[in-house]
């Protein structure tokens, strides 16, 4: 589930979604976080000009490097506090967010999207800004020994400056992570009753014609792959299940990629949605595509049992399917 195509999935969970209450401290810690980089960028490029007037005839007093270094570290002190309150609401919106219970109860619609799906892009630049900031400020502190040169630190504070933008960019980020998240997900809770029941029946429909394909060319696969009335079979049997424009194309890849260990998987989410008549058609549509260039083969006939047993049909049921005399190759 991905960019807008996640947004707009089907949402089951709570209303609004636990993690909207939190949204907004995420955004206020964050900006401060930023507000303090931002601040430490400006005063370590000014410590910086202060350090080069150094080497002038006309210095900057001792005094005001003194005041200016003591701002920064209360500045860095504070930063440290503002941070640890991000990680705390951070990590509680992200919880509220994607509940492991949620999860299991209800899947991916009970909860929000994965960032990395919603907003791909905005989630690796963070982590790439988280790894930049790192290597800066990894760089500056190999600078630090007793007997720095001035010009060792104006080099030293250069990097600090440029540490601290790298952080102020990446809490720039976060917040519009935040926002797109949860404007995100306010579009999804917004959807209409209709609009879920439509959401609902498209995802049906794509069940229903990927277990059919699945089935069809794994009973293909089973008989003559190279017959030409059992290859159409197939493609009228996914056709008629609304893949209108499967065709011979299709069929060839997917007979070197489908198998009939893939059949339980595909067709057991339909035993929750179709009755008995509809599962009966469905056994004797696939049936069709094997009896399409003759009598079935042991092998056919596994791909057909493995079917029935998918749907919840026993041997009793098979027998009495075939025996009707009813199926016909791509048949719907």
């Amino acid at each position: 589930m991905a960019g807008e195509a996640g947004v707009l999935a089907p949402y089951t969970g709570p209303r609004p979604s636990p993690a909207r209450a939190w949204a907004p401290w995420v955004i206020v810690v964050a900006a401060a976080c930023a507000f303090g980089n931002a601040a430490l960028c400006v005063l370590n490029l000014i410590e910086r000009r202060y350090q080069q007037r150094r080497l002038t005839a006309n210095p900057v007093s001792v005094a005001r490097i003194r005041h200016m270094i003591s701002l920064m570290h209360s500045i860095s002190v504070a930063l440290v506090f503002a941070f640890l309150a991000f990680l705390v609401v951070w990590i509680s919106w992200s919880t509220k967010r994607r509940s492991r219970l949620r999860v299991s109860q209800d899947g991916e619609t009970g909860v929000e999207p994965r960032m990395r799906d919603l907003q791909p892009t905005l989630y690796w630049t963070e982590w790439v800004l988280i790894g930049v900031s790192l290597l800066i400020t990894l760089i500056a502190r190999s600078l630090v020994h007793p007997q720095m040169t001035v010009q060792q630190i104006v080099t030293y504070r250069t990097y600090l400056a440029a540490g601290n933008a790298t952080r102020l960019m990446l809490w720039s980020c976060l917040i519009a992570s935040v926002v797109v998240a949860t404007q995100a997900q306010d579009r999804r809770e917004a959807f209409s009753r209709a609009d879920a029941e439509r959401s609902r029946v498209a995802g049906f429909s794509e069940t229903t014609w990927s277990a059919t394909r699945v089935c069809a060319v794994a009973m293909l696969a089973a008989g003559d792959r190279e017959n030409a009335a059992a290859r159409l079979a197939v493609v009228r049997a996914v056709r008629v299940r609304g893949l209108e424009n499967y065709d011979d194309q299709w069929l060839e890849p997917d007979l070197g990629s489908i198998s009939p260990t893939q059949i339980a998987s595909y067709v057991a989410p339909l035993t929750q949605v179709m009755v008995a008549q509809e599962k009966e058609l469905f056994v004797r549509q696939i049936a069709g595509v094997g009896l399409a260039d003759g009598p079935l083969t042991l092998a056919e006939t596994s791909v057909l049992e493995a079917t029935a047993a998918a749907l919840g049909l026993g041997p009793a049921d098979l027998q009495r399917i075939m025996s009707s005399g009813t199926a016909r190759p791509g048949a719907g």
